[in-house]
Parts: structure tokens; C-alpha cells; sequence
């Protein structure tokens, strides 16, 4: 399927469905000879959520490129790559059938925390010193604990001296990911945080998204 853009000043949904800004890039794959398309299922949830959440709508300046593929290789249901603001969602023909959480967790997370360290640094610096504190939101975050508290995700035009604000680690980063996915009911991890301090996370998570 061939790349589609919107050449207007303003949001409007195109052939694809989707209300995009000018520039963006939308890429939904079509059946070939070698693989399927992406099931109409995740297209219609994708479409569903990016028209109407309102903090995607904050978003969809900011992401320039949505592609919604089938890919049988690798184990991502979805990928948000902050250098090309490009968010990917997958479809692996898997018995996994939890798609709307991996929407959540990459946009509505991870794009989502990309975009307030430039546009809300005091809410998002709220957030994260918090989010570094506490245990695990859940199960996923925990395998990872160790690593990822060393990590800084902090690391553009935002950045001080070429190395970020402390709190900006890729720990409160899947923090918040994790928080939004349960804010939404579409967890399929298993929850470790107790409910005080989940309710802490999400009262700084509604500051944030406002």
C-alpha cells in the first residue's frame, strides 16, 4: 500500500481512516503472494483509539509515521521509535489477541512520555520521580528493573548537557507505560504495585495527560 499523506493545515482523516496532520505518514499493509495483511481487527481498534482519545490527540502532531503491518518474524506486537517519531504496530498471526494494550502502551505510554519531556517537563519530572521510587507496576517492568534504571531516555534536544534529567530513565519510561495500560483495563501482565501507591502513580498520570 502506498504512503499517504495529508497536505493540509489541519487534522483530517484521509483514506486510511485516520485524522492526521500534514507530513504524516500512514502505511497499513495489503495481502501479497507472501503474507496476509494486518488483521482488520487491530486496523479497526488503531483507528478507533488515534480518532478519538483525547491524549492521542495531543499526539498526532508530534508522530509522523503510522505503520500497521503483518510480520510473522520477531516477537514485538508493536515498536515506538522516538528518533523517527514512528510508531509500529504488529500483527503476527498469533494466538495473543490483547492488541489494544500494545495501542496503549506505545502511543498512549511510551509516545505519550516521549512528548511531555519537551512539552510538559514539570508534570512529567513530577511523574517520574515518583514512578523511579516505587516497585514495579507490574510483572514486565520487573524483569527488566535493573537495566532499565540505569538506562536515560532523556536524550534530545531537551537534554542537558548531552545527558537528561536523572528521573528521565527508561524504568519510570515503562512505569508509565505500565500505569496507562491499567488506567485503560488493558493489562495482561500481572499487577505487583499495591493499590496506594497505584492510585499515587495515576493521580500524577491525569496531571500529566490533564
Amino acid at each position: 500500500m502506498k504512503i499517504k499523506r495529508n497536505t493540509s493545515k489541519r487534522p483530517k482523516i484521509g483514506s486510511h481512516g485516520l485524522k492526521v496532520y500534514k507530513g504524516t505518514k500512514v502505511y497499513i499493509g495489503k495481502a501479497t503472494t507472501s503474507k496476509p495483511a494486518p488483521s482488520q481487527e487491530i486496523v479497526n481498534l488503531f483507528t478507533d483509539l488515534w480518532n478519538n482519545d483525547p491524549s492521542i490527540k495531543k499526539l498526532r502532531k508530534h508522530i509522523d509515521y503510522i505503520k500497521i503491518t503483518y510480520r510473522l518474524s520477531g516477537n514485538l506486537a508493536g515498536t515506538w521509535n522516538k528518533s523517527d517519531k514512528k510508531v509500529t504496530i504488529i500483527d503476527s498471526g498469533s494466538s495473543y489477541t490483547n492488541h489494544k494494550s500494545v495501542i496503549v502502551h506505545e502511543i498512549i505510554g511510551h509516545a505519550f512520555w516521549d512528548f511531555s519531556r519537551k512539552w510538559r517537563r514539570t508534570e512529567i519530572t513530577k511523574f517520574n520521580e515518583l514512578a523511579n521510587k516505587l516497585p514495579p507496576v507490574n510483572s514486565y517492568v520487573e524483569q527488566n528493573e535493573k537495566k532499565w534504571k540505569t538506562w536515560n531516555d532523556d536524550c534530545d534536544s531537551v537534554c542537558v548537557d548531552k545527558v537528561g534529567h536523572d528521573g528521565c530513565t527508561r524504568y519510570a519510561n515503562e512505569q508509565h507505560s505500565a500505569i496507562t495500560e491499567l488506567i485503560y483495563g488493558e493489562t495482561h501482565h500481572t499487577t505487583l504495585l499495591d493499590d496506594k501507591h497505584i492510585h499515587q502513580l495515576k493521580v500524577l498520570w491525569e496531571e500529566l495527560h490533564y
